[in-house]
């Protein structure tokens, strides 16, 4: 599922997600269930979005750089290791 959502990501944006990004988010996928693996994505995606405009407000990196992704899908993999079931429980009970 991880990897299906990535691959898409990449066809559709032409290249912004890399092919290495698709591989470790589908390993991820043969370790985590499919709930996991939204919260992984999700949380790389807010982990990822927030670096990259701190990189950018202090002119660290400046829009057309590349920012590497692999590190907050390691990143938000981690915080799902110990943190993955109580944000699905937090989440449930928003609902």
């Amino acid at each position: 599922m991880g990897t299906g959502i990535f691959l898409a990501i990449a066809i559709i944006s032409r290249g912004a997600i890399g092919g290495g990004d698709i591989k470790l988010i589908g390993v991820l996928g043969l370790y985590f269930s499919w709930e996991k693996i939204i919260v992984i994505t999700i949380l790389s995606f807010i982990v990822g979005g927030i670096c990259s405009i701190v990189l950018l407000i202090f002119k660290i990196k400046e829009v057309k750089d590349f920012i590497p992704f692999g590190p907050f899908i390691s990143l938000a993999t981690l915080i799902t290791v110990f943190y993955g079931e109580d944000i699905i429980c937090v989440y449930m009970n928003l609902i």
